[in-house]
């Protein structure tokens, strides 16, 4: 009676936890990064898991060749904004906090991001600016990634 009670038990625990995890498998969203505009240079941005899954983090791994070094001046922006330009998630900071300056004309970085929820029509940018004081305007690279 104690084993049949141990394995009711344990059946229960498995499936609550199948129908906790089943939710999440759903919402997967895969992303592919491509270039803003023409105007910009390009930025290769791949993201891991590539399988965008809300409420948890995602790594972007973002290499770029700007031809020059960047300096301190250098700012990273990265927005998850939908269809009505509402923000979800913003970063934005001096690239020297996530890594060491002055960085090379070739670069990569890496860097985290806690999403949060991802309805449908998300825009997820990841923009550079080498000298956001004097251009905040206008990005200088860029890629985007829209949901499928």
């Amino acid at each position: 009676m104690i084993k049949i009670k141990i394995l009711f038990v344990f059946t229960l625990l498995i499936t609550i936890s199948l129908i906790e995890a089943v939710p999440n498998q759903l919402v997967k969203r895969t992303t592919k990064f491509g270039q803003c505009d023409g105007s910009m240079k390009p930025l290769n941005v791949t993201s891991y898991p590539p399988d965008l899954v809300p409420n948890s983090e995602v790594a972007l791994y973002i290499k770029g060749d700007f031809g020059t070094e960047l300096t301190e001046k250098a700012k990273l922006f990265v927005t998850v904004s939908y269809s009505d330009w509402k923000y979800d998630y913003r970063f934005s900071g001096n690239i020297c906090s996530i890594m060491k300056c002055p960085l090379p004309a070739n670069f990569e970085i890496q860097t985290a991001v806690l999403l949060k929820d991802l309805p449908s029509g998300y825009l997820f940018s990841v923009t550079i600016f080498t000298d956001y004081d004097k251009s905040h305007d206008l990005p200088q690279a860029c890629a985007v990634a829209k949901e499928k």
